[in-house]
């Protein structure tokens, strides 16, 4: 009995072998510090011919694949870098260390000067005396304001910010957020519990000196350690004289 089959057509397959000079291996690597051989942990593995790296685990190892014509960068912040490319005779998967020896970094000599303050004499109330450029502004939006000046090219714009209604409720939304955060600011150093470690006062009396000695906020902030305890105490002896 006969049987026909399909005629079938072979092609042939054409196999490409890849050039030696783009030969690849694997390479097994760890990062090593020269000196005492611990291993640097996350290092960078950097490929200057197919600009991409890879980076090391927290034991120094890393691993990657290279050809002789590759030329890798080893780095990490601390240590120089070390330039890497494969040895002629690894034609096969290996391991090698990479060792970085340290870096030093010689900075300029800096010199550090104290700003040197006069003591003045403070008098009863150093508060009303005292006048410093002492400004909060809230996400710079007030300094933006107060820094704006008319120019030739826009008149009526810069008229109509200084006196429209809008400005002036912004500028007044602006005055009493920077005032609530002074007072914040001044709770923090001048409190109830500052004023009883200067003077003893506690209860009543305590609470009576605190509306007694209302010290202004800008005050309370920019003076030094010594100014406000002295000031605290000058109308500590006030408020017993007038008990």
């Amino acid at each position: 009995m006969a049987v026909c089959l399909p005629s079938i057509k072979a092609k042939g397959q054409v196999i490409v072998l890849p050039e030696r000079d783009a030969f690849y291996v694997r390479w097994v690597g760890r990062v090593v510090a020269r000196t005492t051989g611990q291993p640097i942990p996350y290092a960078t593995v950097y490929n200057r011919t197919t600009k991409k790296g890879i980076v090391a685990d927290s034991g120094g190892y890393f691993s990657t694949v290279l050809s002789h014509k590759d030329t890798l960068e080893v780095r990490h912040v601390g240590y120089t870098t070390h330039q890497y490319t494969k040895p002629p005779n690894r034609n096969a998967n290996y391991y090698e260390e990479v060792q970085l020896g340290e870096s030093f970094y010689e900075l300029k000599e800096v010199t550090i000067y104290r700003k040197r303050q006069p003591l003045n004499s403070i008098a009863l109330n150093p508060e009303y005396n005292r006048q410093d450029p002492f400004k909060i502004y809230l996400f710079g939006a007030g300094q933006a304001r107060q820094n704006r000046r008319a120019s030739i090219s826009s008149p009526v714009t810069a008229l109509y910010e200084a006196f429209s209604r809008r400005e002036q409720s912004l500028r007044k939304l602006y005055q009493l957020k920077a005032d609530k955060d002074l007072q914040d600011l001044a709770a923090i150093r001048y409190n109830e519990y500052y004023v009883e470690s200067l003077t003893g006062l506690h209860g009543q009396d305590l609470e009576a000196f605190m509306g007694y000695c209302p010290f202004q906020p800008r005050f309370v902030i920019t003076a030094s350690d010594y100014e406000l305890s002295v000031a605290v105490l000058n109308c500590y002896r006030r408020f017993m004289n007038d008990l």
